[in-house]
């Protein structure tokens, strides 16, 4: 495995801006209950949630983020998680390409479709039950 370093892992497709709902998958190697999970935007707006893990993800309450939070206009995001039960260190993971990350980055575009709904994963093509 290589060694971890602080470049994000880029997400190469644009995700739907305005979601109704947001699934993040967490790192495969993830045991833990709970995760926190960081959010920041362009501006270093961040958003830090501990959530619940189903299923090998996690939804997003969309309600705790700031109005127009996740929009096309508002640059690349970042992603880190964190073991809550640990220090505020990003938890390391190895996404489809092998390579080790403490982030991922991603860019929203503007919603052409009816479905809004993110479902991000990065981890694997699937897309497990019940989502």
């Amino acid at each position: 495995m290589d060694k971890c370093c602080n470049k994000c892992y880029h997400v190469c497709e644009a995700v739907n801006s305005c979601p109704d709902f947001f699934i993040v998958y967490v790192p495969l190697t993830y045991e833990g209950a709970t995760i926190k999970i960081r959010i920041t935007n362009s501006q270093n707006v961040a958003v830090e949630s501990t959530l619940e893990v189903y299923g090998g993800a996690i939804e997003l309450p969309l309600d705790l983020y700031p109005k127009a939070f996740f929009n096309s206009y508002a640059g690349n995001y970042k992603i880190q998680f964190f073991d809550p039960s640990l220090n505020n260190t990003p938890l390391p993971f190895v996404p489809t390409d092998g390579k080790t990350y403490n982030c991922i980055d991603f860019q929203l575009i503007q919603t052409i479709t009816e479905d809004s709904d993110i479902f991000l994963n990065i981890f694997s093509n699937d897309i497990p039950e019940p989502y």
